[in-house]
């Protein structure tokens, strides 16, 4: 997501922090971007809540659901917001970002 992001809005910055699943393939191709800065991650307390988030996610058909029409909701609220940029945001060409 943040390699289709990062081209569309170059001017932002994003944070990715590699954990244990981000791959150098992944890393590679994120380090071409200098909006974006990749952080080692550690490991921490936050882990495991992740691992058991994504576990639910995959075993769970209603967490999954509800989860999905939240991302859904908060996905369509994002384009009503920008509603009157959504044209040139779709049009704009990811290797020419700006013209």
């Amino acid at each position: 997501m943040i390699a289709a992001l990062s081209p569309m809005m170059p001017t932002t910055k994003f944070l990715c922090v590699a954990t244990a699943w981000t791959n150098g393939v992944v890393q590679h191709i994120l380090k071409r971007f200098e909006n974006v800065d990749i952080q080692m991650g550690t490991q921490n307390a936050a882990a495991l809540p992740f691992a058991n988030l994504i576990h639910a996610l995959m075993t769970d058909d209603a967490f999954y659901a509800a989860a999905a029409a939240d991302a859904r909701k908060s996905g369509l609220a994002f384009i009503e917001k920008h509603e009157d940029k959504m044209d040139a945001i779709i049009a704009e060409d990811p290797a020419n970002p700006g013209l």
